[in-house]
């Protein structure tokens, strides 16, 4: 860190020290660092009131989406809404780069093999390259989403930027009562009992009780995407494709690989080995399954299995 960027860093604490979010993000977009600063937004859930103050603030400032390529599709719906309803002109989607996208995740697996690389690929890298013009740039964690954002400060330094939270000390109740202020439409996924959204095949429900990120990396040491991480800890690199045993797929039996493929066709009740896999889902239309099972990063069920498969043989839940 700079002596000059720990300055401004100081500063700016000083200066903001108990500043409404509102105080906040008009002054780092109109004093601040006019021009140079951008939001990252994830258009998941709870995403909308913080995109909401910036519309009310400039319409067009820069809204960074990363496109990771495994998103769900109910994602790109909603952003495409907020941008409609807010009037924002400043979004734009960013994508991993094809060539090391063909490179590192020919068959687009590395996620259940090593989802630190994945994250690094899909998520770390083209982000860098989005932020290059900026200075600085909004996140919208919240306290209260993990104990692992307990403590987070407005204000920090990440890689030679000011990496700003400017509603981290909001509580679920003053981001719901902001919802119902400003009748902000909720993620579509969010009543299915979504309640941190991110690429499909590393997100799954959250159960009464847990953390809000509770469902991301279900079953792995994993809490973060790379690029919000504790201080001095450091991404994974892109190229780091080597499987992770935590993340080894068993061998599929040709029944559950038959299965597979007549889920693909449409739907269907589960019989015999199959529906003794899946459990509570035997009896249900391929789509619910294919998101319920397929898609979750559960480790502990028969047709978990399956995942790495659906991927490889083109296959989306929907």
């Amino acid at each position: 860190m700079s002596s000059a960027l720990a300055r401004r860093l100081e500063l700016l604490n000083k200066r903001y020290d108990g500043a409404a979010p509102r105080d906040i993000l008009r002054g780092m977009i109109h004093d601040e660092f006019p021009g140079r600063v951008a939001l990252v937004s994830s258009f998941g859930a709870e995403s909308a009131a913080l995109l909401h103050l910036i519309s009310e603030i400039d319409r067009s400032a820069p809204v960074v989406f990363l496109d990771t390529g495994k998103l769900f599709g109910e994602t790109k719906k909603y952003r495409d809404q907020l941008i409609d309803l807010l009037g924002l002109t400043g979004v734009r989607s960013v994508k991993p780069d094809p060539v090391a996208l063909a490179a590192r995740d020919p068959k687009g697996v590395l996620w259940s093999q090593n989802p630190d690389a994945c994250c690094a690929l899909r998520k770390v890298e083209p982000l860098e390259r989005a932020l290059a013009p900026f200075d600085a740039w909004f996140t919208g964690r919240k306290a209260f989403q993990a104990a692992t954002r307990a403590t987070l400060p407005v204000f920090e330094i990440e890689n030679g930027r000011i990496k700003i939270n400017p509603i981290v000390r909001w509580t679920k109740t003053d981001l719901d009562a902001y919802f119902t202020a400003h009748d902000l439409p909720h993620h579509p996924l969010e009543a299915d009992g979504y309640l941190s959204i991110g690429c499909m095949p590393c997100t799954s429900r959250v159960e009464p009780g847990e953390d809000a990120r509770a469902g991301r990396w279900r079953g792995s040491d994993k809490v973060e995407c790379g690029i919000h991480l504790p201080a001095g800890q450091t991404p994974a690199r892109a190229d780091d494709h080597w499987p992770d045993p935590q993340y080894a797929r068993p061998a599929l039996s040709g029944a559950l690989s038959r299965c597979l493929r007549r889920l693909a066709l449409g739907d269907f009740r589960l019989r015999g080995r199959a529906a003794r896999a899946g459990g509570r889902y035997a009896h249900t239309d391929a789509a619910r399954f294919r998101r319920a099972y397929f898609y979750q990063p559960d480790r502990d069920h028969g047709l978990g299995a399956l995942r790495g498969l659906a991927e490889q043989e083109g296959l989306r839940g929907r």
